[in-house]
């Protein structure tokens, strides 16, 4: 039962009003305490029969399949000489066997690190995968086939020589009247003539003779915080960051998902595109869903080209990625947006902040309301989530069960509802700290007087009245314009209040203010009435931006994720060309962003 009569003091960690949303007697219950195989394996008890994962159409398994495949992973493992506390990497795509490989491996104590083959370029001092294989030192490490001519040329230098490599087929698991069983050897075969193969590798196949395939594991290891998986960040605002998370998080992350009552449903089917190398892969997209019994389409790629066609292809309940990601759908003939509105149940908003314009523009044309979460790494990825007896639109949900928050101003003086600061976070899944980094943890991680850790993580936003918590950008120090000290983000929210601006973002260089506007292609005005709607808004504005560039999109990241650091080096250019100026680009100029996407 719901408790909508809480006694509110102002202060949020102490009245954690957004438990009114949530069933009092489902809060008093406890979480769980295993190895995070044994949790998946209890919350399905009794389905074991029900398919549990799609392969790209090719072929399902049920869990009893699923099981299976980890058992066999499992006894290979322990005969190659794995054990606790030992670190397997990856580089590769979502297939069921490096979903397997995750379960076998945390079953004995291993911990998983899944990496992207993007970060391996030629030059060692930038090379990003480099550096996270010299800090996690990996026993093993396991590399998708259509991958390896991407990571070769890293993984054969001596220093990595002692890491066992592993090839996994991609076509395991699929049909044999397959084309891929074709065009796949001729990859390989190419890559060794052009010397792109990494050398010593050994197939997965031959790697799993090492197992039994009778084994049944005795006990899986489990201790209080327990490592499961290292995860990486985007370092889209610096460099990425190993972030250690635990058995306890992954399962609890699981379990708060459950007694949220968020209406995600046993058998129901999530199209899980988003790639290993994100966090949010392994405890939210894999974990939390397979845990909720939800069948798990797998696919390879997460592009605004891709999705429409999978969309048609799987016909999915839920799905998450970016708003920008989600926006490809708005995109599709009629008749196909209306088809697959009879499906898409939960339209989930993931990666960035889902602007409250944009929910408007998508639920006009497809008549599905986006739902928003949010959260970080070190909080093992989803803090918040928008819930079904609770939904603001444009605010980033109310906090999981059992999470808690506080907003701080920049004297470290805790806020009230509806007022503005940084936010920090603490809960069940938050993080152990940085892989073998005390001084960074120590950064962002910080006990209170209760002995409570929480964790800063530099975001600005605020709590409202009904416990929805509203994340509105990266926290940045207040400058100094005419005296005046002027925050940023408050700028750029005001510039949202014209209704045809999609997305806009703010920067501050060489002491000016510039603002990269996106507007609504689907708005039923011109571009000059969009302009003169914006020019009235900023002239109420107290605090002007001196540029504003009007874009298509914004840059982004290979996951689709605002590109931070592209946006500042198109700071810095503008203001040292221009004082004040509207700069309108034609799409040849936006290029010259160096847009990944």
């Amino acid at each position: 039962m719901m408790n909508n009569n809480r006694k509110i003091t102002g202060v949020i960690k102490e009245d954690r009003i957004w438990e009114q949303w949530y069933d009092e007697e489902l809060l008093k219950t406890s979480l769980p305490k295993m190895n995070q195989t044994d949790y998946l394996l209890k919350s399905n008890k009794g389905f074991e029969q029900n398919i549990i994962i799609n392969n790209r159409g090719k072929k399902s398994l049920t869990l009893n399949m699923f099981n299976d495949r980890i058992n066999l992973i499992t006894s290979s493992l322990i005969n190659c000489g794995i054990k606790k506390g030992d670190i397997i990497s990856s580089v590769a795509l979502s297939t069921p066997d490096l979903v397997a490989l995750k379960y076998a491996a945390t079953s004995i104590g291993a911990i998983t690190a899944n990496l992207n083959f993007a970060d391996a370029t030629s030059n060692l001092d930038c090379n990003k995968m480099y550096k996270q294989l010299v800090k996690i030192q990996p026993k093993i490490i396991f590399v998708l086939d259509i991958l390896e001519n991407k990571v070769s040329e890293l993984l054969n230098i001596n220093e990595f020589k002692d890491i066992k490599k592993i090839i996994l087929p991609l076509t395991n698991y699929t049909n044999i009247l397959n084309s891929e069983r074709i065009l796949v050897p001729i990859l390989k075969a190419q890559n060794k003539i052009k010397k792109l193969h990494i050398n010593s590798a050994i197939n997965f196949n031959r790697f799993l003779k090492n197992g039994d395939k009778n084994f049944k594991i005795e006990k899986r290891l489990y201790c209080k915080d327990m490592p499961a998986n290292i995860a990486f960040t985007s370092g889209t605002t610096g460099d990425s960051k190993a972030v250690l998370l635990s058995h306890d998080a992954n399962n609890a992350l699981a379990y708060q998902h459950k007694i949220a009552n968020l209406k995600l449903n046993r058998g129901e089917k999530n199209l899980a595109l988003v790639p290993p190398f994100l966090a949010f892969w392994d405890s939210d997209i894999i974990h939390m869903a397979m845990c909720m019994g939800i069948e798990e389409i797998l696919d390879l790629s997460l592009t605004y080209d891709k999705i429409p066609e999978y969309l048609k292809k799987y016909h999915p309940n839920y799905g998450i990625w970016s708003q920008y990601l989600w926006d490809s759908l708005l995109h599709m003939d009629k008749e196909d947006i209306k088809e697959i509105s009879t499906y898409l149940k939960k339209v989930v908003v993931g990666g960035e902040r889902a602007e409250k314009n944009q929910i408007k523009t998508f639920e006009k044309i497809t008549g599905i309301t986006q739902e928003a979460g949010y959260g970080a790494t070190e909080m093992n990825t989803c803090f918040s989530v928008a819930n079904p007896r609770c939904n603001i639109v444009g605010s980033s949900g109310i906090p999981l069960p059992f999470n808690n928050l506080k907003i701080l101003d920049n004297s470290g003086k805790e806020l009230t509802y509806n007022q503005r600061g940084k936010v920090y976070l603490t809960g069940p899944a938050q993080m152990l700290g940085y892989y073998d980094d005390d001084e960074k943890t120590k950064q962002v991680l910080s006990k209170d007087e209760n002995g409570i850790t929480w964790y800063n993580t530099n975001d600005y936003g605020y709590l409202d009245e009904y416990g929805s918590l509203h994340i509105l950008d990266r926290y940045q120090e207040p400058i100094k314009i005419d005296s005046q000290l002027v925050n940023i983000v408050d700028v750029n929210e005001a510039i949202k209040a014209c209704p045809y601006v999609k997305i806009c973002k703010t920067n501050y260089a060489n002491d000016k203010l510039v603002t990269f506007v996106v507007f609504d292609e689907f708005a039923d005005v011109s571009k000059e009435e969009m302009l003169k709607s914006l020019k009235l808004v900023i002239d109420n504005l107290k605090e002007k931006p001196n540029i504003i560039r009007i874009l298509k999109t914004l840059p982004r990241t290979q996951v689709g994720k605002v590109d931070y650091a592209l946006l500042k080096e198109e700071t810095e250019q503008l203001t040292s060309i221009y004082t004040n100026a509207v700069i309108a680009d034609s799409l040849e100029k936006v290029k010259k962003l160096k847009r990944h996407v």
